[in-house]
């Protein structure tokens, strides 16, 4: 019963980091950042109430690696083009 409360407490946790993150961050980065982390609870949530907890555990972390590497790419193009305006502005 201690791992089930420990799984959704980390799950409303994160899910509560991800909301703060959304509504008091400015940067457009850690905004996303922020969706990313309410993404991850969700997929927790979804892998402890699902019926079929193998497959589907699998397919959440496939989903959960490839919703990191979208986040982090339109993270990182984001820091580039900003870093490429600050250096045509000098």
């Amino acid at each position: 019963m201690a791992e089930r409360d420990l799984i959704l407490i980390s799950s409303g946790l994160l899910f509560f980091i991800g909301l703060l993150g959304v509504f008091l961050e400015k940067s457009l980065i850690k905004i996303l950042i922020s969706i990313d982390f309410i993404l991850f609870a969700a997929i927790l949530n979804f892998c402890y109430f699902s019926s079929s907890k193998v497959a589907f555990g699998h397919l959440a972390s496939v989903a959960a690696i490839i919703i990191g590497a979208v986040t982090f790419c339109i993270a990182f193009s984001i820091y580039c083009i900003e870093l490429n305006d600050n250096n045509d502005k000098i």
